[in-house]
C-alpha cells in the first residue's frame, strides 16, 4: 500500500466547516509512557475527528510480552531456538520495564488446549516472567520447550484473544494497564493452519483488544514464521506441514510490527530486531470507525516532513514513532 505523506490529501474537508462546526463531547482516555492518549468525536456534518497524542518515554515505558509458541509436532527445534535467543531479546529492550508471558497455539477442547491460559514457568510458582525471578532466561528456555505434542490446528490470533479474556482470571496480573502490549508469535503455520474460513481475522483481535483495555491499548504483533513468498523456507517445512502465514504476516503489518524467519538457525538477531522495534515506540494509531480512504485528512503538530503513514483498515500505521508530545488530528467520514 502506498505511503503518504502527512498532510498529503486523499480528500478534502473544509477547514471552515471544522473550525466552525458544533462538535459531541470529547473524553480522552487513559495515557501511559509509551502509549497514546486519544479522543473521539462526531462533528456536525457528520463526520469523525479523531485525535492522538503520543506520550511514548522510552526511558519509563512498560511493556508486556506475549509469546505464543506453536507447541505442534514440528517445532521442537524452533522452540528451543526461541528459548536460546531471550536474552538478546532482553538486552536490545535496554531500559523498557518488561514483563513476559507464555501460552502455545492450541486452542482446543483437547488434553493440551490452553485456550489462552499463560503456563507456569518452569522451576517457578509464576505465570509471569520478569528481571526479578531468578534464573529467568532458563526458566524461559525450559518452558517454550513443550513436551506435549499439542493440536495441529494453530490458531495464535485466537490464543491471544483467548488470553486477554482471562486478564482477570487464569491470567490476572499479566496485563498491566500502563503498558504497551506485544505478541510475538512462533508457528510453521498460519492461523487455522492454513488461513481459511475459520481463522480469526487481524480485526478481529485489534476489536477485542479494544474492547477490553479501551481505545489507547498499543498492540504491535510480530511474527517468526514462513513469510509469504519465502518460497525456500516453504520448501523445506513443507514435509513437516509448514504454511505461509498469510494471516499473521497481515496481522504484523497492520500493527507495525516486523516479521523473522523461522527458517533462521540462529533467532537472536530476530528477537533483537523486535525488542529494538517495541524499544521504539507506538507507531501506529487506531481510528474510532473505519473511514472512506478518500475523505480522511491527516495533520500532525508540530510538523515532521519525514514522517510518512499509510491506512490499513482503520489502523494509520507510521513510517516511525511520532515524537513524544506529537498531536495527530484525523478527520473522517466513516463508511
Amino acid at each position: 500500500m502506498k505511503d503518504y505523506k502527512f498532510g498529503q490529501r486523499l480528500g478534502f474537508l473544509s477547514l471552515t466547516t471544522m473550525l466552525i462546526t458544533a462538535c459531541s463531547e470529547i473524553s480522552f482516555s487513559p495515557s501511559n509512557d509509551m502509549g497514546t492518549t486519544s479522543s473521539s468525536e462526531i462533528l456536525a456534518d457528520g463526520s469523525v475527528k479523531d485525535t492522538f497524542v503520543f506520550n511514548q518515554n522510552t526511558a519509563l515505558a512498560k511493556v508486556d510480552v506475549l509469546f505464543i509458541s506453536d507447541n505442534s509436532a514440528s517445532m521442537a527445534i524452533k522452540q528451543t531456538r526461541l528459548g536460546n535467543a531471550l536474552d538478546s531479546f532482553i538486552t536490545s529492550l535496554g531500559t523498557v520495564n518488561w514483563q513476559i508471558g507464555v501460552t502455545t497455539t492450541d486452542t482446543t477442547d483437547g488434553p493440551f488446549g490452553l485456550k489462552g491460559s499463560l503456563l507456569t514457568f518452569d522451576g517457578t510458582a509464576t505465570n509471569v516472567l520478569n528481571s526479578s525471578v531468578p534464573n529467568y532466561s532458563m526458566a524461559f528456555l525450559n518452558t517454550v520447550q513443550r513436551p506435549e505434542l499439542g493440536a495441529g490446528d494453530e490458531r495464535p490470533i485466537r490464543a491471544t484473544i483467548q488470553a486477554i479474556g482471562k486478564r482477570s482470571t487464569d491470567n490476572a496480573g499479566f496485563f498491566r494497564s500502563d503498558a504497551d502490549l506485544a505478541v510475538v508469535m512462533l508457528t510453521d503455520e498460519d492461523e487455522a493452519s492454513n488461513g481459511n474460513a475459520t481463522a480469526n481475522t487481524p480485526d478481529s483481535l485489534i476489536d477485542a483488544v479494544e474492547s477490553a483495555f479501551g481505545p489507547s491499548k498499543n498492540i504491535t504483533v510480530y511474527g517468526i514464521i514462513i513469510r509469504p513468498g519465502d518460497t525456500a523456507c516453504y520448501d523445506s517445512q513443507f514435509i513437516d506441514g509448514g504454511k505461509y502465514a498469510n494471516v499473521i504476516d497481515d496481522l504484523v503489518d497492520t500493527t507495525g510490527g516486523v516479521t523473522g524467519s523461522i527458517c533462521d538457525l540462529d533467532y537472536a538477531p530476530t528477537l533483537t530486531t523486535i525488542g529494538n522495534r517495541v524499544k521504539q515506540g507506538v507507531r501506529t494509531a487506531v481510528l474510532s470507525q473505519v473511514p472512506i480512504n478518500t475523505t480522511i485528512d491527516l495533520e500532525i503538530s508540530p510538523t515532521d516532513p519525514a514522517l510518512t503513514w499509510r491506512l490499513k483498515g482503520r489502523t494509520i500505521i507510521f513510517s516511525k514513532p511520532p515524537d513524544k508530545g506529537s498531536v495527530i488530528t484525523v478527520i473522517y467520514r466513516p463508511l
